[in-house]
């Protein structure tokens, strides 16, 4: 914490100048930058991913282009 004297004629005052502390934002924007990729890789997957989940999971044309839609 930073103290400033200041002199005004006969009279001295004290200021008490309040520094605030450096934020580190470095961690949570690595996060959201990792999710959003992560994210975007996974959305390009759906249309690779569609023809083989209907084959496991015995969905018909309609039920397998559901997920695209929304």
């Amino acid at each position: 914490m930073a103290t400033q004297r200041i002199t005004t004629g006969p009279t001295t005052m004290q200021s008490a100048a309040t520094v605030a502390p450096a934020t580190n934002y470095t961690r949570p924007l690595t996060i959201v930058t990792s999710l959003f990729f992560i994210w975007g890789f996974l959305t390009c997957l759906n249309d690779i991913l569609i023809p083989h989940l209907k084959s496991i999971f015995d969905l018909n044309y309609a039920h397998g282009e559901m997920d695209p839609a929304f």
